[in-house]
């Protein structure tokens, strides 16, 4: 099967998943796809969307582009019709917005880290891509020089919180470091609701 990326845009902060399905019934588009998980309100809010077959793509364009869901006219495209930058660029937006909704998840479902430094990285060993949720305690920097002296040991060091991961298949069009990332939010929130579940449970 050749999946196509459509981008949907122009939509407003109260569209849901169940609204885009009901926008693209009777289209076969992959049920994974990324969508927002949090408010931005920096740049218009779209998603991408894979679709089987070229035809159905352009297909959706002439059916879907410009139809009014919740009081906005939304904007359905083929991405393969934007340049590589405008690609590129995509990419990096939905995965600087996949780092923050990790990180707002974690504020939530893991409060003993809620003076820590959160950071999400990527790191790929042979065929599987990592997306790591670390954590670590700020450094204190001392205002007395003369307690500088012990600063390089100062050092706080990181703390594995949680993990996401892809492997590589034969599916070129997969952006294999959005999935780890997707992954990695669905574990945060999946571990985070499952320990506030123990917790209330205590083990007894």
């Amino acid at each position: 099967i050749e999946w196509v990326a459509m981008e949907l845009s122009n939509y407003g902060a109260s569209l849901r998943r169940a609204d885009v399905d009901a926008l693209f019934e009777g289209f076969p588009i992959s049920p994974d796809f990324v969508f927002p998980a949090y408010v931005n309100f920096s740049r218009p809010f779209r998603t991408t969307i894979w679709i089987a077959g070229a035809q159905e793509a352009q297909r959706a364009v002439k059916e879907l582009d410009g139809t009014t869901v919740k009081g906005r006219a939304i904007s359905v495209k083929v991405v393969i019709e934007a340049t590589y930058e405008e690609r590129e660029n995509m990419a990096r937006e939905v995965a600087d917005d996949l780092k923050k909704a990790i990180i707002n998840a974690a504020r939530i479902y893991y409060p003993e880290h809620g003076t820590d430094i959160l950071e999400v990285r990527k790191y790929v060993k042979g065929i599987t891509h990592y997306a790591f949720l670390q954590a670590r305690a700020p450094i204190i920097v001392r205002s007395d020089p003369t307690e500088d002296v012990g600063l390089s040991e100062n050092k706080a060091s990181w703390e594995f919180i949680a993990a996401g991961t892809s492997r590589v298949s034969n599916d070129s069009q997969s952006d294999y470091d959005l999935i780890a990332l997707k992954d990695l939010l669905a574990t945060v929130e999946r571990q985070g609701a499952a320990a506030k579940a123990w917790k209330n449970w205590k083990g007894s």
